[in-house]
């Protein structure tokens, strides 16, 4: 009897290890974040990257996923993947405020403006599919290191660290930290 269960046991484990992988399920992320907001978020990503405009540059952490055909009645078309997409679960956009790129130094991102406004520097935000939450509460203390001029096609390696004001909003009093190789946007 006993030679039967485990010759049972062996060809579930065979049948279930030849599955083909499912299609719709992502693979876990390759890097993740740190700190008190990830009981509230899931913040792994595959990539950093640094985004560069005139006013501004972002560091972004990107989620890749499978993009899969979603039917009428919610069931997936064939279970094949259509595709990638991607999520953005934080996104660090600093204003330069007419200023270059701080590199080399550790700058805040808790700085405002002097003037009644008390405009923020730093943008805190995230997209996420069918998550509603768009934007963190404003940063309280915190804190950017980036090692190079970011230089499109170039990586940088850089660490952040966040404390979100206190209040009601979701994320609220929490923190989020890390280390990161960014790829240059072209």
């Amino acid at each position: 009897m006993e030679g039967v269960q485990v010759r049972w046991a062996a060809l579930l484990l065979l049948v279930t290890a030849c599955q083909p992988p499912d299609a719709t399920k992502a693979k876990p992320p390759k890097f993740q974040l740190e700190g008190s907001a990830t009981q509230l978020y899931d913040l792994g990503y595959d990539e950093a990257r640094i985004l560069l405009a005139e006013e501004d540059f972002a560091v972004l952490f990107v989620r890749t996923r499978p993009l899969v055909s979603i039917l009428s009645d919610g069931g997936i078309a064939d279970n094949t993947m259509v595709g990638m997409t991607e999520d953005y679960p934080l996104k660090v956009t600093y204003s330069k405020w007419g200023n270059d790129i701080p590199v080399r130094t550790r700058v805040d991102l808790a700085e405002v403006t002097n003037d009644e406004a008390k405009t923020s520097r730093v943008l805190a935000s995230r997209d996420v599919l069918n998550d509603p939450r768009k934007n963190y509460p404003a940063i309280r203390i915190g804190s950017l290191y980036l090692s190079t001029l970011p230089v499109p096609g170039g990586t940088v390696n850089g660490d952040f660290n966040i404390t979100f004001t206190n209040g009601s909003e979701t994320a609220s009093g929490r923190t989020v930290f890390g280390t990161f190789k960014a790829k240059v946007a072209q």
